[in-house]
């Protein structure tokens, strides 16, 4: 079984995380990538993931040098905001001693992560409803390498506010309407 809200909560009276899995599962999977000949891991591996997988890109990012980029979601906002604004429901296990500080600190996180690893803070949806521009603004300022957006539209919104760190768009973007824009 793995629910977050049941097992998190499980974790954090025993100790014992589902994130070790989690974590575990994602360090085999680079072990298993480099051994194929198709792959070239010469430049290091990416990483990213929403909620659980939110950590484990971050957990990894502390435990193996190979992983060149990391783009850990749903961390940048303040854990109050995330149950009084109705903007996401957390897993327990972010409850943990400690992790509420690792994961809602970009100071904290790039301080930590291996210094050759490049950070994409994503602020789709405006951010989460703090507002993307102003907190793409700050982002750039502390040095996050790049940004993620959802849409093509949400990239030109920032580039007209003046950001201009490279924007990664998640979604697909019709080839006509990318070549209009220079992100």
């Amino acid at each position: 079984m793995n629910d977050h809200f049941t097992n998190g909560v499980i974790g954090y009276l025993t100790g014992f995380w589902s994130m070790t899995y989690f974590v575990a599962d994602a360090l085999r999977a680079m072990d298993y990538l480099e051994t194929r000949n198709d792959v070239d891991s010469s430049l290091g591996f990416t990483m990213t993931g929403v909620s659980g997988g939110c950590l484990t890109t971050i957990f990894c990012s502390l435990l193996d040098e190979r992983i060149a980029f990391s783009a850990p979601v749903c961390c940048l906002s303040e854990h109050e905001n995330i149950h009084f604004k109705d903007l996401y429901t957390s897993c327990p296990e972010q409850f943990g001693p400690g992790f509420i500080e690792v994961i809602n600190n970009l100071n904290e996180i790039k301080r930590i992560v291996n210094e050759r690893t490049m950070i994409m803070a994503v602020v789709k949806a405006d951010a989460y409803g703090h507002g993307a521009c102003r907190i793409a603004e700050v982002l750039a300022r502390q040095g996050v390498d790049r940004l993620a957006v959802a849409t093509l539209d949400e990239a030109i919104q920032l580039r007209k506010f003046g950001i201009t760190i490279p924007i990664q768009i998640l979604s697909y973007t019709f080839p006509d309407r990318e070549k209009n824009y220079k992100l």
